[in-house]
């Protein structure tokens, strides 16, 4: 059977619909992370599977895609953890899905003025890590190095270390871990 048979022929009924992710569209259009306004893409973008299987906790598989009930394309995911590929079926039909979805962009910016650095901001220091898991390196005690270890289970103990050697226990909000600066890096 023929892609344009199976467009033609597939299931469009509510339950074989796809939720359609605008991101991954815009994605594919090379449009990178976009505000979207809160318009329901699904009334005139639709997607429906054709051959589908459900993946760990997923479902992944080949769909068919519409644009104002016109077959504009096809996407594959072979997997859950894998990327969505796409195919039109004309650089017409690309070109229309795109300005949609390029329609859909909020631009809350009409000034164009850009976010700029603070430069007087005060970060301090360092900064606090909530959990055991996260520490890498540099953390810091009453303004003293230390070094630190978990004991136990870190999926029991989310916030309790200890101090290298002795039986002090410290909460990770007491501990300070200083940035990835040049000098500290020289120095270690």
């Amino acid at each position: 059977m023929k892609i344009k048979e199976i467009a033609q022929k597939v299931d469009k009924s509510e339950k074989n619909s796809v939720w359609i992710d605008i991101q991954e569209f815009g994605e594919e259009f090379g449009l990178g992370y976009c505000d979207y306004k809160d318009e329901d893409i699904n009334v005139r973008l639709k997607v429906y599977y054709f051959h589908h299987w459900y993946c760990t906790d997923s479902y992944v598989g080949h769909t068919v895609i519409f644009f104002d009930d016109e077959f504009v394309g096809m996407s594959r995911q072979l997997g859950r953890k894998c990327d969505t590929t796409y195919s039109w079926t004309s650089n017409e039909s690309y070109q229309k899905v795109k300005d949609y979805v390029v329609s859909l962009i909020v631009n809350d910016s009409d000034d164009g003025d850009p976010d700029l650095v603070d430069f007087d901001e005060d970060w301090g220091d360092g900064y606090k890590l909530a959990y055991v898991g996260q520490p890498l390196k540099n953390p810091y005690y009453n303004g003293k190095e230390i070094e630190i270890e978990n004991r136990g289970k870190m999926y029991e103990n989310f916030h309790t270390v200890y101090i290298k050697g002795t039986d002090t226990s410290l909460q990770m909000n007491e501990i300070s871990f200083k940035y990835n600066l040049k000098d500290l890096i020289e120095n270690e």
